[in-house]
């Protein structure tokens, strides 16, 4: 990526605004700092669950055992009672810009404005800038926007579970969800393996001609200029113990003869802190693959099709589908292959059309 530095600079656009519509924006400064509201005491039940309504304030924009993490009003909270209570706070005027946060099992705090990682090892009584690491080594500066008040979002994820526990410690991995608000970015998998302390890419995608700044020239594209393979944003990272790897799917549509929805495995290999990265599948945007996300459940892959596109076979290839990656050349039938539930008129439980040729996709 060809980088220079740049100031966090305050948003248009809040988180909340963002969770909250994905499409709206809204012009603002901090709100006027008053007293933090408790949590409210309301609950409720449904017939399948019971409730508690979070509070007005702080916004709450990650959670861990009974450990959740909010901000607002200037400042960013911790509490340790499932937002009962919340006993620490700091002052953080960029609060309102918050666009990650992760809760790491030893209790470090990891979060992020719009262009910026801070760390908090000490219930956010302090806190410290993070440099993210390139694939080179080299420092990973984002870049200086032409436009200060749309510097982009580096570190905004759109899945929820980001640690897992990898030969023994624990591992951080996490995509970006990027360019849709907040200006262009380039589309990144990050990775830590010491709680947060350092941060580094594990993966690059290449420079997207459709979300660059307006008005750059090529040679200031954001990405990476030696890798083909473009997204416009990452949906989902997730990882299989059974295989000791991770996937990763992207979004979005397609752009000319460019496909931006890929899966794609990779292995980290913990002695050389290196990755092996393979691209799975490269689809248009009709397709089944155009995932919203990605679990895994007892080795077996699970995943949500957002198809919505207007090319390829018609209607769109909607629904929840399953399959258990196998060994390259085991020779199985993969009977377990199913679409579980179809959506709209096509509500009803039919065989993929893709049993032939799944094991070779997903297993390397």
């Amino acid at each position: 990526m060809k980088s220079k530095a740049n100031s966090d600079l305050p948003s248009a656009v809040t988180r909340r605004q963002v969770l909250a519509t994905a499409a709206v924006t809204a012009g603002g400064l901090l709100l006027p700092s008053r007293e933090i509201q408790a949590a409210t005491t309301d609950v409720g039940e449904t017939d399948h669950f019971w409730y508690r309504l979070a509070p007005e304030h702080p916004y709450i924009d990650s959670q861990r055992g009974n450990k959740a993490f909010g901000f607002g009003l200037g400042k960013v909270y911790l509490s340790e009672d499932n937002g009962k209570t919340w006993p620490h706070e700091a002052v953080f005027r960029n609060a309102d810009n918050i666009t990650f946060s992760c809760i790491l099992g030893n209790g470090n705090i990891l979060f992020a404005t719009r262009t910026k990682l801070y760390l908090s090892t000490d219930n956010l009584k302090t806190h410290t800038q993070i440099i993210v690491k390139d694939l080179d080594g080299s420092d990973y500066v984002p870049h200086t926007s032409l436009d200060p008040d749309t510097p982009g979002w580096y570190f905004h994820s759109l899945d929820g579970e980001h640690t897992w526990e990898v030969e023994g410690a624990e591992m951080l991995v996490w995509g970006n969800y990027c360019n849709v608000l907040g200006g262009a970015v380039p589309v990144n998998i990050y990775y830590s393996t010491d709680q947060g302390r350092t941060v580094k890419i594990a993966y690059s995608f290449g420079e997207n001609p459709a979300f660059q700044q307006p008005g750059s020239k090529e040679q200031d594209w954001l990405g990476n200029p030696d890798n083909p393979v473009m997204a416009r944003h990452i949906h989902s990272v997730a990882y299989n113990p059974v295989e000791n790897a991770f996937y990763a799917c992207t979004g979005d549509h397609d752009r000319d003869d460019n496909h931006e929805c890929h899966w794609l495995r990779g292995s980290y290999d913990t002695a050389r802190d290196s990755w092996d990265w393979k691209v799975l599948v490269s689809v248009n945007s009709n397709s089944r693959f155009k995932s919203g996300g990605i679990n895994f459940v007892d080795g077996r892959l699970y995943w949500a099709a957002d198809a919505n596109g207007t090319n390829g076979t018609m209607p769109h290839d909607r629904g929840l589908f399953y399959v258990t990656p196998r060994p390259r050349g085991c020779g199985k039938a993969h009977d377990d292959v199913q679409s579980e539930i179809r959506i709209g008129e096509h509500d009803h439980r039919r065989r993929c059309d893709f049993v032939g040729t799944l094991c070779a996709r997903f297993a390397l």
